[in-house]
């Protein structure tokens, strides 16, 4: 890649763009509001969809492929050539996926087509306290606004609560107000310190 396709690379709040030997570099520096959610608190959801627990082993192609089907027509992937970003999402599944909790997340499905998939990670190992993260949030176009997603955290948060987990983290870019706006509704409440549920390596950086 040349330096002026480089310059007309759409840019993101929580990516960083650099360009090195004629290649472009991406990394995740996000800036997010850390958020926490009380296992004990049920969500209330009507449930339209089938909703289940995510098997990593039985159900981890399917996943995967959703996961990056979807994420390859969101920013800031849709804007990369198709190897750099095949790369990168696989780089960030299997970094998730061999951190994955238990229960490992859930997914919605309807006339048995994935359309919605949670995924819960454990922090890194130098981290305080194993608190599950909410990541991977993705509900497929035609889906949204519908109560998959508060089907699927409502399914985690139940699983979590009876396995005797206390708590739920997760956490949004500031820019992304329907995320954040979503986390407020389903009982999320920010932490008071922005790195308090991260970890000491996540400090370190």
């Amino acid at each position: 890649m040349s330096f002026e396709p480089y310059r007309r690379i759409p840019r993101h709040p929580d990516w960083k763009w650099e360009y090195w030997d004629g290649t472009a570099q991406l990394s995740y520096r996000p800036h997010p509001i850390c958020l926490r959610r009380e296992v004990r608190l049920p969500v209330p959801a009507r449930q339209r969809h089938t909703v289940r627990l995510a098997d990593p082993l039985g159900d981890g192609e399917r996943l995967r492929s959703f996961l990056t089907e979807f994420w390859r027509a969101e920013d800031p992937y849709r804007t990369v050539d198709d190897d750099p970003a095949s790369e990168w999402l696989r780089d960030g599944l299997d970094s998730s996926f061999i951190r994955l909790a238990t229960p490992a997340g859930a997914f919605a499905e309807e006339d048995g087509k994935i359309i919605g998939v949670v995924l819960l990670e454990l922090p890194y190992r130098d981290a305080d306290v194993p608190v599950p993260h909410l990541s991977w949030l993705s509900v497929r176009s035609g889906h949204r606004c519908d109560g998959v997603g508060t089907g699927l955290l409502a399914t985690v948060v139940e699983a979590l609560h009876r396995s005797g987990v206390e708590q739920l983290h997760s956490s949004v870019s500031p820019g992304n107000r329907a995320s954040l706006s979503w986390h407020w509704r389903t009982g999320f409440q920010a932490v008071s310190d922005p790195l308090a549920a991260l970890g000491p390596h996540a400090r370190r950086r």
